[in-house]
């Protein structure tokens, strides 16, 4: 009940002083929304999958409806953040913490009024870890293994990084639960079909086979570093790219999105389409990989270490109270500071717990912790990203920001509680 008052109030409060801000990103959602909304797919092309897009319409693609019904995820996430940590601890006031950790912090509570993805993918990724913690609980429970195949498919079909969910958790449960493996199949099941009839449809509509068109376009932010090392058989990429790729750099001091400015004379001169351009940028970039292994590492490695930056996205003119942006301004200084700090927490407790559970897994004992859970959500959210994108990695950590907070609280307890145990 108390968390629920301070989510609500704090939201509230959001209501009173800003607005809800509208990014580029955020047509390409609406015009899918549009094209879902009228069965009309004639230009449809693959940009981004549906997962959002349903949620905008749900909303009546009304942006004050849709920063109210993200609102409502905030509370909902911290109360489940509360649920996982309460079964780990068994403690009100730590699982508190886990849930406050959430509805507190400024950078996830700006991202409900902003009109993208992160805050839905949030709840998603929570609810997925909260459904798997279900199937395990008092005794293998297939049903609730479907429900976390089946919101780990929604999370993927919303934000394509998050494709290692559903495998995931389908792994872990194969590997750790003994008597689990009929959980684990429901598991990989529940999360396939909608995942498979999604590319299916894709295949169907515009002749690609996969999630999303923009793996290629993606991809080149990380390559485009180097994409003067590209062959010759990719000459006229590379030259176009490469005269973006100067103008980029001296507009904003990197190259990340340079293919976006490209991309219409490359369509132009290669006679290609943006799926077959997406393709060829695929291949381009996979080759500069496997022949730049140590360029492409060391971007990668930045990218990783971009991930846990903790950014606050807001926008000074969407603040309707004088003096209002720069009062949160001043609590997001000493925020962020937190945050950054239970982030860097969270990497350790992160390799504490994988070690330790694969070395009791060496050892023949079985179980899957929480979290253990936790710590391979958050570091594949990290890993994956960082292998696939250059750029604004900040953002991608924000749907696993309060879940890396929340396993910081669940080791603090294990180490509070073994200590306790000990001899005097």
């Amino acid at each position: 009940m108390l968390l629920t008052v301070i989510g609500v109030t704090v939201r509230a409060g959001m209501f009173l002083v800003y607005q809800p801000v509208v990014y580029p990103d955020t047509n390409m959602y609406f015009t899918l929304a549009s094209q879902l909304r009228h069965f009309d797919l004639s230009d449809y092309s693959g940009v981004r999958t549906p997962g959002y897009s349903l949620l905008l319409l749900l909303a009546g693609q009304d942006v004050f409806a849709v920063w109210l019904m993200q609102s409502a995820m905030g509370v909902l996430i911290s109360l489940l953040l509360f649920w996982i940590c309460f079964i780990h601890t068994g403690s009100a006031s730590w699982s508190l913490a886990a849930g406050l950790l959430h509805s507190l912090a400024l950078n996830q509570l700006f991202f409900e009024a902003n009109i993208l993805s992160e805050t839905f993918s949030t709840l998603l990724v929570v609810l997925s870890v909260a459904c798997l913690v279900s199937a395990l609980k008092n005794g293998p429970r297939p049903a609730y293994g479907v429900a976390a195949g089946v919101v780990s498919a929604v999370v993927t079909l919303t934000r394509v990084v998050y494709v290692y969910v559903g495998p995931l958790f389908a792994l872990l449960v194969w590997l750790f639960e003994r008597d689990a493996r009929r959980v684990a199949v429901s598991l990989g099941v529940a999360f396939l079909i909608p995942v498979l009839g999604w590319g299916a449809f894709n295949k169907v509509t515009i002749d690609h086979f996969g999630l999303s068109t923009m793996t290629g376009y993606n991809l080149t932010n990380h390559s485009g570093a180097f994409m003067e090392r590209a062959g010759d058989q990719h000459a006229t990429i590379r030259d176009i790219y490469l005269k973006y790729r100067e103008q980029q750099i001296a507009k904003t001091g990197s190259h990340s999105m340079t293919i976006f400015s490209a991309r219409g004379e490359m369509l132009k001169k290669t006679g290609l389409d943006n799926v077959h351009l997406s393709r060829q940028l695929t291949k381009l970039s996979l080759e500069l990989f496997v022949n730049n292994p140590a360029v492409y590492l060391r971007s990668v490695a930045e990218s990783w270490a971009r991930f846990w930056a903790a950014p606050l996205y807001t926008r000074s003119n969407q603040f309707s109270v004088p003096g209002a942006a720069r009062a949160v301004e001043s609590v997001w200084r000493v925020e962020r500071v937190l945050v950054l700090t239970m982030n860097a927490l969270a990497i350790l407790a992160s390799a504490w717990v994988l070690i330790s559970a694969v070395a009791r897994r060496l050892k023949g004992i079985t179980g899957l912790p929480i979290p253990v859970i936790v710590a391979c959500v958050v570091m594949g959210a990290s890993v994956l990203q960082a292998l696939a994108e250059f750029g604004e990695n900040a953002r991608y950590g924000i749907p696993t920001q309060s879940l890396a907070a929340t396993l910081v609280v669940l080791v603090a307890w294990d180490i509070r509680s073994a200590l306790a145990r000990r001899p005097i």
